[in-house]
């Protein structure tokens, strides 16, 4: 939701500021599109779904923790892992950002959650099977 003369959005969970990023359904091609389209908005001031309000700057530290998941997960497709091995294997994300407020003990759940669906989005897989957005 756009509140241009107050110059704000709230951007529901598009963006997770200076909190763990949840990508367990996420196609994150279209995520980032999603944030090109919020630079293009005419606000600065974010809301976000999750973390404290920020400002458009911070746009470019999602789309770099986006990728960044993305490109460790396909680090271990790369190592020719399977999926359950990325799920049980891959979980240096943790550390990168705190969960969420009261949500702290879901860390391991949401890292296993996240790299089975960015293991089936760099596979071409599951719910990404028809490849539509796919960043590569």
């Amino acid at each position: 939701m756009i509140v241009e003369e107050e110059g704000v959005v709230f951007t529901s969970d598009n963006i997770f500021c200076k909190v763990q990023t949840w990508l367990q359904e996420a196609d994150p091609a279209r995520w980032l599109e999603a944030l090109d389209h919020l630079r293009r908005v005419r606000a600065e001031t974010l809301v976000p779904g999750h973390g404290p309000v920020c400002d458009k700057a911070y746009l470019k530290e999602q789309e770099a923790f986006i990728r960044e998941w993305v490109d460790y997960v396909r680090g271990g497709v790369d190592r020719g892992l399977t999926k359950d091995q990325c799920v049980e294997s891959l979980t240096a994300m943790t550390d990168r950002y705190p969960m969420d407020v009261e949500q702290e003990g879901y860390a391991p759940r949401v890292m296993k959650m996240n790299v089975a669906n960015l293991f089936d989005y760099v596979m071409g897989a599951g719910i990404h099977a028809a490849g539509q957005g796919t960043y590569r």
